[in-house]
C-alpha cells in the first residue's frame, strides 16, 4: 500500500516540474516577442528622424534653406501615418553654409533622434 503512495507523489512531482519548465519556455517567448516589437517600432522611429533629416538636406540642396525648427508627418501613397519627424536647427549657425540638424523620429511611444552637421 505504501508504494501506491509513493506513485501519486512521483507523479505530482514529475507533473509540477514539467508545468513550470513549460511556464519559464512561455515567459522566455512572450519577453523574446515583446522585444522584437520594440526592435521594430526603434526601426520605424529611426527612418521618421532620418526622413527629416532628408527634407533638411534637399531644400538646402535647393538653395530654399530652411533656417527654423518644423515637424512633420510622412505619408505613404498620400495617406498620412502615425509616423512623424520634429527638425531642430542649431539658430546660432549660418544654415546656409553650415548646420546642426536634430531630427526626433517618433513612432508610437519609442523615439529615435539623428543629428547632422554639415
Amino acid at each position: 500500500m505504501q508504494d501506491k503512495g509513493f506513485s501519486i507523489y512521483l507523479v505530482m512531482i514529475i507533473v509540477s516540474m514539467l508545468l513550470s519548465v513549460s511556464l519559464n519556455v512561455g515567459t522566455i517567448i512572450v519577453n523574446s516577442a515583446k522585444m522584437s516589437g520594440n526592435l521594430s517600432n526603434g526601426v520605424r522611429a529611426f527612418h521618421s528622424a532620418d526622413s527629416g533629416i532628408e527634407e533638411t538636406l534637399y531644400h538646402v540642396t535647393r538653395e530654399t534653406p530652411v533656417c527654423s525648427n518644423f515637424n512633420g508627418k510622412i505619408k505613404f501613397n498620400g495617406i498620412e501615418t502615425s509616423y512623424s519627424y520634429d527638425v531642430e536647427i542649431d539658430p546660432n549657425i549660418d544654415c546656409i553654409t553650415s548646420a546642426k540638424i536634430l531630427s526626433t523620429g517618433t513612432y508610437e511611444s519609442t523615439r529615435r533622434i539623428i543629428e547632422v552637421s554639415y
